[in-house]
């Protein structure tokens, strides 16, 4: 496992070596890495080289780096490659209205799929979503309200059910995240309760047409002019946004049970900031 020494970074000719051993599965998940010791010794190189190859393994999310128990390889994520796609996102100067033409542009076709590969169980669960929606929309519980339209929205992706559509995908997560206030979180009307009822008949029915034209319908109805301003605001100027991501923050930086289970902060006014 010598590492010829040329022009290219030590540490990241370490960093492909392991990589192509994980990805590979040659290193499974589980498995234990050589101690820092070790692995100077396999690479021919420095303490100072392997730490700085273990953090960028570990910020891809293809290691774990433990006092007391060693270096292992994780389970595959997505977690790390959605905070890069969030930020990402927020440093475009994109404005919530760019993605959410964005998403009018790609949803209502792919999601229509659903209606062809979706299972009873994916029905059933984007109806409990959506139930979950109205109840919290209609009872004013803003927080609830923006955790199911999440979770309605993603588990419609999840209905596709064509396993490389769903993996290229998954950053779309991000940008459903980042674009689902609407203009005044205190107003029902505005979470458009109705819209996405009608989406959910149609997956019931299984009629694809229908779906693809309930979510352009859905889409539609965002470009009225109650969305006006609120399409025009840069994602990194909207203050809910910049709520919303404190608390993603902290679930990042300090991972628990359920947390990777978004919520809107409590409490957001009409403008989507905290009192």
């Amino acid at each position: 496992m010598s590492l010829r020494k040329d022009h290219t970074k030590l540490s990241d000719r370490v960093v492909l070596d392991l990589q192509q051993k994980i990805v590979s599965g040659e290193l499974r998940v589980g498995a234990r890495l050589p101690t820092e010791a070790e692995l100077c010794g396999m690479f021919e190189v420095s303490r100072t080289v392997i730490r700085d190859a273990l953090r960028t393994l570990a910020a891809m999310g293809l290691v774990s780096v433990e006092h007391g128990t060693g270096i292992s390889v994780t389970e595959p994520n997505d977690r790390s490659a959605g905070v890069a796609m969030r930020i990402l996102l927020l440093r475009s100067g994109l404005t919530i209205g760019d993605v959410l033409d964005a998403r009018s542009a790609i949803e209502p076709e792919l999601c229509a799929l659903a209606a062809r590969y979706a299972t009873d169980d994916d029905i059933a669960r984007v109806a409990r979503h959506f139930a979950a929606f109205r109840d919290a929309t209609a009872s004013g519980n803003t927080e609830e309200a923006f955790s199911e339209h999440l979770g309605f929205h993603t588990a419609l992706y999840e209905a596709i059910r064509i396993p490389a559509v769903a993996l290229l995908l998954r950053p779309m997560v991000e940008a459903i995240l980042l674009s689902s206030f609407p203009p005044r979180v205190d107003d029902p009307a505005l979470w458009e309760v109705g819209a996405h009822e009608r989406v959910l008949e149609a997956l019931r029915a299984r009629d694809q047409q229908r779906l693809e034209r309930s979510l352009r319908a859905h889409f539609h109805e965002m470009e009225t002019p109650a969305y006006r301003w609120h399409r025009q605001t840069r994602l990194s100027d909207s203050p809910a946004v910049r709520a919303l991501m404190e608390r993603l923050n902290e679930m990042f930086t300090r991972p628990r049970k359920g947390a990777d289970t978004w919520s809107a902060p409590r409490g957001t006014d009409a403008a989507g900031t905290l009192p």
